[in-house]
């Protein structure tokens, strides 16, 4: 009869410990993924006006089209603020015309469009990704701004923020 109890007791103990184990190991999951969708909402707004900026002050865009040295002065004062930023200049359609990266870097050529627009209606303080175009699987946060001329849209300009 003793070791009937015994049994009992074990099984109990260890169904209670395995179940505080689980729900140890649900918490410690459930609170890296909010901390972490916490930290890139955070970053995506404190950073949702860079893509607006280059736009409004340094925009490579002309009427005659992107002009690369202006550009290229773009990457580098990007990089030199915060290295963790990646620029890329699309038409229209939504097609990469001018990057500052090896050509084989680039997977992805043409992004779709919708993210970006949504970005830019909620005036960037919606929590919303996009594709990345050095790694096509993987949605970064970003910053994204139409760029005009007197005729209308010529373009956009996204940033990627938080980047390898």
């Amino acid at each position: 009869m003793k070791k009937y109890k015994s049994s009992i007791f074990t099984s109990i103990a260890i169904l209670v410990f395995a179940l505080i184990f689980t729900l140890g190991i649900m918490f410690i999951v459930v609170t890296y993924l909010s901390a972490t969708n916490y930290y890139q909402a955070t970053t995506q707004r404190l950073n949702k006006d860079v893509a607006a900026h280059i736009a409004e002050f340094t925009s490579p865009f002309t009427k005659e089209g992107l002009v690369k040295k202006i550009a290229d002065s773009v990457f580098y004062d990007a990089m030199v603020l915060s290295p963790s930023i990646e620029v890329y200049f699309l038409d229209t359609a939504g097609n990469v015309i001018y990057f500052h990266a090896p050509d084989s870097a680039i997977k992805l050529r043409k992004l779709p469009l919708e993210n970006i627009r949504n970005h830019i209606l909620s005036h960037g303080m919606d929590y919303i990704k996009g594709p990345d175009p050095k790694n096509p699987g993987k949605e970064q946060i970003f910053s994204a701004a139409e760029v005009h001329n007197g005729t209308g849209n010529v373009g956009y300009i996204y940033v990627i923020l938080g980047s390898s």
